[in-house]
């Protein structure tokens, strides 16, 4: 008979599946963000091709005298809201599909893990409640759909910008094409709307996936009230370079490490409370796990 598991290993298995589902939404963001890209050159492609005077400038000036600045500005609008709907469907789905793998799959992980069949008997009605899972996504320390609500208006915002100051500048199409692609992409330096987008990713399912392991943990240890077992949890860092407080930054002097925050999660590591406690981050700092301590 094959050794049993630990709760470990299928811990170890959720978070490498979630991975995966993290990476293919990354890639459907970037696929949707280079849709955004294309439609946008094609559009602007006609309206120089259609408006432009002959020495392939459009403006402000040549625009409204044709009539069309206000119903370029509009289509422009429509090109934009018409994209961003799929992102933030796409991360939301995400999202919600991950804190829902986890909390289902920690209860499955200790049912086969735990040799304790009174724990066993208990754990066969539990199940993930909607009102949990809704609380856990539009947790107010996240605010997810406040959170994609202002990327939304940043991505129309500064796309619009750019394109007002290429036709109050009178740019070329290849230019105006140019200077729209970097700012979605981020090759202006700033990071783009598309790093943008990656980062909601990357913090929102971290988030998701620590508070579905916590919450279900903590459904799991009020059934062991009165068995003389205790759930509880302990705090793991990646153990790599990026762990707070330190934080890579690349200066013109190369790679240097700096102190970053308050927060020393080095200290953390092994740190084990009860599940419902909170661990302690810093002075007036505690959280039940990581990613959701709002600082």
């Amino acid at each position: 008979m094959a050794d049993k598991k630990t709760l470990d290993y299928y811990v170890a298995e959720l978070r490498r599946i979630e991975q995966s589902r993290q990476e293919g939404t990354e890639k459907e963001v970037k696929k949707i963000y280079k849709e955004l890209i294309k439609d946008l050159n094609s559009f602007l492609g006609n309206e120089y091709a259609s408006y432009s005077n002959g020495d392939g400038v459009l403006s402000v000036a040549v625009l409204q005298e044709k009539a069309r600045y206000a119903k370029f500005l509009q289509e422009v609008d429509q090109h934009l809201n018409g994209i961003t709907p799929k992102i933030s469907k796409t991360i939301r789905s995400t999202v919600e599909n991950t804190y829902k793998s986890v909390y289902t799959g920690m209860i499955d992980a200790v049912q086969k893990s735990a040799d304790n069949k009174e724990l066993n008997e208990k754990l066969k009605g539990l199940s993930l409640k909607p009102e949990v899972m809704n609380r856990a996504i539009n947790n107010p320390v996240s605010g997810l759909p406040d959170t994609l609500e202002k990327h939304r208006k940043e991505i129309i915002y500064n796309i619009k910008q750019q394109i007002n100051i290429g036709l109050m500048t009178g740019e070329r199409y290849d230019t105006m094409a140019k200077n729209v692609n970097k700012v979605i992409s981020g090759d202006n330096g700033t990071g783009g709307l598309y790093g943008k987008a990656m980062n909601i990713v990357r913090t929102e399912t971290h988030r998701v996936q620590e508070s579905g392991f916590n919450d279900c943990a903590e459904e799991i240890s009020k059934g062991l009230e009165g068995s003389g077992l205790i759930y509880t949890a302990t705090w793991r860092t990646m153990k790599d370079k990026r762990v707070r407080p330190q934080v890579r930054v690349h200066t013109s002097k190369g790679w240097k490490t700096l102190i970053r925050g308050n927060a020393n999660h080095q200290e953390m590591e092994g740190v084990t409370i009860k599940v419902g406690d909170k661990f302690k981050l810093e002075s007036g700092v505690y959280t039940k796990c990581p990613g959701s301590s709002g600082t």
